[in-house]
């Protein structure tokens, strides 16, 4: 990397996260390219301008210790990644794609989905099941539905989500082995 002055790096656009603490009050900011670069304030204006003060002190002290500056990321990605892994790792997983009838791309492209946005679409999916659930109660109790409230059947209450693809909803997600009985791990 490159190395540049201080006023290179302070005329770059840097992103940077801001995150509210709703618990103490206040605002927490960040520069992601920056590991270690934060600041903090009662609002989000101070909050940016203390995290515009911190970015400038700390840059100054990597660049006086000799320590690399990143650059702000840019550009779009590709879709492109080679990735090395063990022989074995390897063919488990063409196996697994062959036991699903799918190609390995799908296979990891299911797999990386789930690991980067799927947890939190299975969160907010289990918090639509527990507002679901807390209506089916109020239903069986004699409660009066409301206007935004659903008309769900009394004999059959949601259960919890056992996939994130819209084509079944009843089906594991892609990387499963499908062959293996229920309450099973396959080997």
């Amino acid at each position: 990397m490159k190395t540049r002055d201080l006023a290179y790096y302070m005329s770059c656009n840097y992103p940077y996260e801001l995150i509210r603490d709703p618990e103490q009050g206040g605002y927490f900011a960040t520069h992601p390219d920056l590991d270690g670069c934060a600041a903090q304030g009662e609002t989000a204006e101070e909050a940016m301008a203390a995290l515009d003060a911190a970015r400038e002190l700390w840059m100054e002290t990597r660049l006086e210790d000799g320590l690399p500056v990143s650059e702000p990321a840019v550009g779009q990605s590709s879709g492109r990644v080679s990735l090395r892994m063990p022989s074995a790792v390897h063919a488990q997983l063409i196996k697994k794609a062959n036991k699903q009838g799918v190609g390995l791309d799908l296979l990891l492209n299911a797999i990386l989905s789930e690991y980067v946005g799927g947890l939190s679409a299975r969160m907010r999916l289990e918090g639509i099941l527990q507002q679901l659930t807390a209506v089916v109660a109020e239903v069986r109790n004699g409660a009066r539905l409301t206007s935004t409230s659903a008309r769900l059947s009394p004999s059959r209450p949601p259960g919890p989500p056992t996939n994130l693809r819209p084509d079944s909803a009843s089906a594991p997600p892609l990387w499963a082995d499908r062959t293996a009985p229920a309450g099973t791990r396959a080997a």
